[in-house]
């Protein structure tokens, strides 16, 4: 910390770390930064503060004076007391002057950071710009969260009624699993965020990987619902693959860095955009629809993938919200499109019931009216038959040497034929 201390043969290094095969001898865990800083001649009766986001403990020291603490600094990962600040603290500088700023920072329990920062980064200056900056940053980082929250819950609430009205259709169901866990990353991300000490900030960096998993189990369980595709092998690869990071993340005693989890994502993500470009060639209907959220959702990790790798600066949630958000809205536009088919095809269905009904009901009428003409018709002829048959004679004339006997059989009921008998005085 002695600012005449002489730091001419130290290597130049990245003070967060990213780098530390760049470290000669490697990261022991602990370790001194330092940098002179001249605050601008103008700056008369400015307050200046200093902020740090850190993977571990660190101590400022101002022109070998102690000025700021944030968390225990120590080798030994039983005394060191990570803390992630969450104020700012305020400095006295000299305009003017050049002042030697000496950091003393230690993770000794290897903690990561996404893009892979093991180390801290630190900003000094008009502590009123700054106060302003944190206000409008968490203010507008706070809205994008509850907003995102609130879509994703509307989406899961949507999808759990529509699964408690239809429980065969089970793919609602998977889709709400999928949006509850959306709401739970962002919610839990509010909360490790506001987290002074590292464990807890620790422990709700696990919840959100726990997060993750459960968004890529019920998106690959939709999805093969939907196309009609069956639990195959590499469904099991990745869910054994994720029980497996799942189990390293939380037993490990350091914050591990998203990249494990990052993989985890990437192997669903490409299993599932297997799944879309199959029911595309298979022709299936709307199936476009899933492809286009993909699509978004591709360029959405390229560009986050530029962020991680440190080629451009910018904050990841409205990326992240985008690209997610797309693949949940195509989602939703398919069960939507896909429900309506349904319905459709049963309208349909109902329509031709209604109209063979209408055609039975009309051939029954159609059927019965001429039974009942047959009937009458039946019965007329019957009259007729007994009417001829009483014009006949009840009984055959007695002749002496002659024995009479008659016969007559219609061709239906009612015949043309006729006999008689007609005795003259003689009695022939």
């Amino acid at each position: 910390a002695d600012p005449e201390f002489d730091d001419s043969s130290w290597a130049l290094v990245r003070p967060d770390l990213r780098n530390i095969e760049q470290i000669p001898g490697g990261w022991p865990g602990i370790g001194w930064f330092r940098r002179r800083v001249m605050l601008d001649p103008g700056a008369v009766n400015m307050a200046i503060g200093v902020w740090s986001v850190q993977a571990g403990a660190l101590e400022l020291y101002i022109d070998g004076k102690l000025a700021v603490r944030f968390g225990t600094v120590s080798a030994d990962p039983e005394n060191e007391r990570a803390i992630t600040p969450q104020t700012l603290d305020s400095v006295t500088l000299r305009p003017g002057e050049a002042h030697v700023f000496a950091v003393r920072f230690s993770n000794a329990t290897d903690n990561v950071f996404v893009g892979g920062v093991r180390g801290f980064e630190m900003w000094v200056g008009d502590i009123g710009k700054m106060v302003t900056w944190a206000v409008n940053t968490t203010r507008v980082y706070s809205g994008i969260s509850a907003a995102a929250a609130g879509l994703f819950g509307a989406f899961a609430l949507i999808h759990l009624l529509l699964f408690l009205s239809r429980p065969d259709l089970r793919e609602n169901l998977y889709f709400a699993v999928f949006n509850t866990a959306l709401v739970a990353v962002p919610v839990s991300e509010l909360w490790t965020t506001s987290q002074v000490e590292l464990s807890r900030f620790h422990l709700g960096f696990n919840v959100q990987m726990t997060c993750f998993f459960a968004m890529v189990v019920a998106a690959l369980l939709l999805e093969r619902r939907i196309f009609g595709r069956p639990v195959d092998i590499i469904f099991w690869v990745v869910i054994v693959t994720g029980l497996v990071t799942l189990m390293w993340i939380w037993t490990r005693p350091a914050i591990p860095g998203i990249y494990p989890m990052a993989v985890l994502v990437a192997l669903g993500l490409a299993d599932m955009l297997r799944l879309a470009i199959a029911a595309l060639l298979r022709r299936e209907p709307d199936a476009w629809v899933v492809a286009v959220g993909f699509a978004v959702l591709t360029l959405a990790l390229i560009g986050s993938l530029v962020r991680n790798l440190g080629l451009i600066e910018f904050s990841p949630w409205p990326l992240f919200i985008v690209g997610v958000g797309s693949l949940v809205l195509s989602f939703s536009v398919y069960l939507t499109r896909r429900i309506a088919r349904t319905d459709l095809a049963l309208a349909q269905r109902l329509q031709e019931v209604q109209d063979l009904t209408a055609k039975n009901i009309e051939q029954e009428i159609s059927k019965r009216v001429l039974e009942a003409d047959n009937l009458r018709k039946t019965a007329e002829l019957e009259e007729a038959r007994r009417l001829q048959l009483a014009m006949l004679p009840n009984t055959l004339p007695e002749l002496p040497g002659f024995e009479l006997a008659v016969h007559m059989t219609t061709a239906s009921e009612v015949g043309g034929d006729y006999y008689d008998f007609l005795k003259d005085d003689n009695g022939g």
